[in-house]
């Protein structure tokens, strides 16, 4: 047992995060916009707004300045979104005469690339007001999160800034409506000095980060004040029944309990302001904040802040990371295929005359198709694209299950009628199979489309706004990118082997499990078992593959079983509401009662070993040498599986 990830893999990264070169930067109040693959981080910084560019989330290199303005110091804690071919920064700074931070107002700034320049556009508050996280909704709503210093006005208890949200029915205006959602409610949110008049405590809450899974939303915080060792980083939890702006949020685990999920460690202090983001994989998520080496200094003018990350897992309704690492960790997972367009395509071209223009441009003389040879029954696919105009519109899209030129399945953007078309090719006949509208659309501007398989059914995205859901068979099929009669340039392409059951997909789990009793997924969308008598799922698990399992503990005598056969060893290891047990181990460990029932076990089989992560902690298993795949059972006793998700690891050698 040991409380960081083991190394497995290839590929590998050790906080700080470094350029090229080598080189440290500092990088405070980091935010990571991905665009067309690459994901771009700005930072706060004393003459303007700091941006880097990055392929992997590991290498991150410097590209100058996004926004600076003449008589203006201290650019706090950005923000950036994009929207209809524009970048919006959102960011708060000072007049260089300006002798306090009080003058610390949301401003918003408009650019044509990711990089800028960025241009001042508005003012959003005459007050305090910083850390903007701007969140857009599945409908294409958009939502505000903030902080500012007046809501609990000159309250006894919880005098501080606290964290708002209210609408943005633009990118230049506020609804005027805020709500607040975290406010200071603990002792070590307290500073140990006081930087207003009044003889009284301050707190600080700021940072806000947003995230959902499953039925839960997040909101991720930075506690105490920046300058400060104990700087620290805990989040909120809300059920996602409602509008953003409307969820309900208490501090996990309550208002009056701390329980960081980051704070200072023996190598790291002032961890904080977090940004959130998936790795190239689209699967797993990571934690990025900054922190400087423990004993440094800090000042404006002379920040020792740098850029760190940390993988971030859900345990059951929890969050759970092993920041702040200072060791060698495995790096963020890789898709299947990363395709860039830069040179040679690992992408086959099947059909189609065309002709490849300057730039990436390519024009499709006839209906163009190209593959990636590799078949999947499910994926998470994007891809990043833009159409020239013309006379008779664009047609471009997404290739989503290919069998052969007689059989297949395409997505479409159709900027001459404005919709989203899944178009199918069945011996030969093409049919439309569903046609999905889209509002203000306008294919010269940047595209991004998602499509989630699971077997039969997928799901498909435009610009992170669910479009719809089409059914096809459950055949394995080649995906790729595909055009007709239209110049296109695709910028990125990716694809990766991974499927997450939870809620009604639960109803596929039977593709992946086997059952030694009859068992039936119940109306809460579980595989339960809560009679007498367990149940014993069999399933097997394959080297190179990550593998998670949530479960329901509802009390006392509820346990779940795993159970691996390692050559002709079997390992017993019981999960339960407080503890793991390991028999075979002579290994007992307990813990607290969590606020819920619900738990997670995430099994990384690689290389020789199988790695469990459960509660913060890691346990390893040999692997028997010449043994490829692993049998595995859990054995349900009064417990309940409601989410399985799965993703295949690659490594560069294409593993």
């Amino acid at each position: 047992m040991v409380e960081s990830l083991p190394l497995y893999g290839t590929r590998f990264y050790q906080n700080p995060l470094r350029d090229g070169a080598g080189e440290v930067h500092t990088n405070p109040d980091p935010y990571i916009l991905k665009f067309q693959g690459r994901y771009y981080c700005y930072a706060t910084d004393y003459h303007g707004i700091k941006v880097s560019v990055s392929r992997d989330l590991v290498q991150w290199n410097p590209l100058g300045y996004a926004v600076q303005e003449e008589g203006r110091k201290n650019y706090w804690a950005p923000c950036v979104v994009f929207n209809g071919g524009k970048f919006y920064l959102y960011y708060s700074n000072t007049p260089v005469e300006a002798p306090e931070t009080q003058n610390e107002w949301l401003r918003v700034a408009v650019g044509n690339k990711p990089e800028g320049p960025f241009r001042y556009e508005k003012t959003l508050f005459k007050k305090f007001s910083v850390d903007a996280e701007v969140v857009k909704d599945k409908k294409s709503n958009y939502y505000l999160f903030y902080s500012t210093l007046d809501v609990t006005d000159s309250a006894l208890e919880n005098t501080g800034s606290s964290i708002l949200v209210d609408r943005l029915p633009s990118f230049d205006e506020v609804e005027g409506e805020a709500q607040a959602v975290v406010l200071p409610t603990l002792e070590e949110e307290m500073l140990d000095w006081v930087s207003v008049e009044e003889a009284q405590d301050w707190s600080i809450v700021e940072g806000a980060t947003y995230t959902e899974h499953h039925e839960k939303a997040y909101l991720i915080y930075s506690a105490n004040i920046y300058a400060s060792e104990n700087y620290y980083i805990g989040y909120a939890l809300a059920d996602k029944d409602g509008p953003i702006h409307q969820l309900k949020w208490e501090k996990y685990p309550n208002n009056y309990t701390y329980y960081p999920l980051v704070k200072a460690s023996q190598h790291v202090e002032g961890t904080g302001h977090t940004a959130l983001i998936k790795a190239p994989n689209n699967v797993d998520f990571w934690l990025f904040y900054h922190g400087q080496e423990t004993g440094g200094t800090w000042s404006p003018q002379e920040d020792h802040r740098t850029l760190r990350m940390d993988r971030l897992f859900f345990d059951g309704d929890a969050l759970m990371t092993y920041a702040p690492s200072a060791n060698e960790q495995p790096a963020p997972g890789l898709p299947d295929l990363q395709e860039f367009f830069e040179g040679e395509t690992k992408l086959v071209v099947e059909s189609g005359e065309h002709t490849v223009l300057d730039k990436g441009w390519l024009t499709a003389k006839t209906p163009f198709i190209a593959l990636y040879d590799k078949e999947y029954q499910y994926y998470h696919l994007e891809l990043d694209l833009t159409a020239k105009p013309a006379n008779l519109g664009s047609k471009d899209g997404a290739v989503i299950a290919y069998r052969n030129e007689h059989d297949y399945t395409s997505v479409y953007l159709r900027n001459g009628t404005s919709v989203l078309a899944v178009e199918q090719v069945k011996n030969g006949i093409h049919s439309i199979l569903a046609t999905f509208p889209l509002k203000d659309f306008d294919a010269t501007v940047n595209q991004h489309l998602e499509v989630i398989r699971r077997f039969a059914a997928y799901e498909l995205y435009l610009n992170d706004v669910y479009i719809g859901r089409v059914l096809l068979d459950e055949q394995p099929a080649r995906v790729g990118i595909c055009s007709g009669y239209t110049t296109t340039v695709f910028h990125y392409f990716a694809v990766t082997e991974t499927i997450d059951l939870f809620g009604l997909q639960m109803r596929l789990i039977g593709n992946f499990f086997s059952s030694d009793v009859p068992v039936l997924i119940n109306s809460l969308n579980q595989l339960a078992s809560f009679r007498k008598d367990p149940v014993t799922l069999t399933t097997e698990l394959k080297k190179d593959y990550q593998y998670s399992l949530t479960y329901t503990l509802p009390n006392e005598e509820s346990k779940v079983i795993c159970r691996l056969q390692l050559g002709a060893e079997k390992i017993d290891i019981h999960l339960e509401p407080t503890r793991i047990t390991i028999p075979e181990l002579q290994l007992q460990h307990s813990f607290p009662l969590a606020k819920n029932d619900k738990s997670a076990a995430t099994f990384i089989v690689v290389d020789q070993m199988v790695i469990l992560l459960f509660k913060n902690e890691t346990y390893q298993f040999p692997i028997p040498s010449g043994q490829d795949d692993i049998s595995c059972q859990f054995v349900l006793k009064k417990a309940a599986l409601d989410a399985w998700e799965l993703v295949k690891l690659v490594q560069p050698n294409g593993k």
